[in-house]
């Protein structure tokens, strides 16, 4: 039978032919399969109970999917998993792979917590943060309210906190960012996801400004 096969090692998304039983699934997956989610179609997003490698993926805003998955269609009349509707190219288009250093980890409350850069040209300070994966945290990262300004990789999205006047800048390949800013992962449905920007290559190419200041500088450390 076709089944949609989500690969998290090969980060590849592939139309096979496999029997589609609790033992062929499980050679497949590493261990028993398990119902992870329903999709809109009414597909079904099966993965192993236990995961054997740490690499893992998202569709869409879904939550991380550790593993690799297969996507089947409904149980017919007799309980037999049905061939998927689900596109293969419309499928790649949703899916996020997600490394091992780039699993989300739970708060104390049980709340995602996502990883980001926050730029500050007050103190030419670059430094990784945690922060809740809610739209409220950003806030309380930068000090104040903040605005989206730009997406600037694929990845990667810049929120900068709100002001009036003249403030410190940062520059990077040409682009000036004005005051404390955040730089994390931002799917395309707007959900944040750890920063995929490297922190050193970061601190090698940004120049602060001071409002006053002629000259653009290094960061501080």
């Amino acid at each position: 039978m076709k089944i949609v096969l989500i690969d998290s090692n090969a980060r590849a998304v592939s139309s096979e032919d496999r029997e589609v039983s609790v033992g062929s699934l499980t050679r497949l997956l590493g261990s028993k399969p398990a119902v992870t989610a329903r999709l809109p179609n009414g597909d079904r997003l099966l993965t192993a109970k236990e995961p054997c490698v740490d690499n893992g993926f998202t569709i869409g805003r879904s939550r991380v999917v550790v593993g690799a998955g297969v996507v089947v269609g409904k149980r017919d009349a007799v309980g037999a998993y049905t061939p998927p509707k689900t596109n293969v190219d419309t499928l790649t288009k949703l899916v996020r792979w997600v490394a091992p250093d780039n699993m989300p980890r739970e708060s104390e409350d049980g709340r995602t917590m996502v990883t980001a850069i926050l730029v500050d040209p007050e103190t030419r300070d670059i430094r990784q943060v945690s922060l809740r994966s809610d739209a409220g945290s950003l806030d309380g990262a930068v000090g104040g309210r903040c605005r989206f300004m730009m997406r600037v990789t694929t990845a990667d999205a810049v929120f900068v906190k709100v002001g009036i006047g003249p403030r410190a800048a940062w520059r990077k390949d040409g682009l000036v960012f004005p005051g404390r800013s955040l730089i994390v992962g931002c799917s395309r449905y707007g959900t944040l996801v750890d920063v995929a920007t490297d922190i050193a290559s970061l601190r090698a190419s940004v120049e602060f400004k001071s409002p006053d200041a002629p000259d653009w500088l290094p960061p501080s450390r």
